[in-house]
């Protein structure tokens, strides 16, 4: 469902089983949906990583996204308060 706020605005998420990592799957989903958003008429796609993800912020770099911001302590993952960094990709 859209926003009625931001309709032209979406934030992604991709997951990838462990088994999976590195050979390519997150590039090849990514690069889906980016299409597919296009297609939807959006303007532009945000990203919430946290700050110790070095994996998914270079994927995110590949793919065109700019780190726009970050936010201190507003995750609770792995038994610790952890930082998100904000990336954006305007289509």
């Amino acid at each position: 469902m859209k926003s009625k706020i931001y309709p032209y605005t979406a934030e992604n998420s991709i997951h990838v089983m462990e088994k999976y990592r590195g050979q390519g799957v997150a590039s090849r989903l990514m690069e889906h949906m980016l299409k597919e958003a296009h297609g939807l008429g959006l303007h532009t796609v945000v990203a919430l990583i946290t700050s110790t993800n070095g994996a998914s912020i270079a994927l995110h770099q590949k793919m065109g996204y700019e780190l726009i911001g970050s936010m201190r302590e507003v995750g609770w993952k792995f038994g610790s308060w952890q930082d998100m960094v904000i990336m954006q990709k305007i289509l």
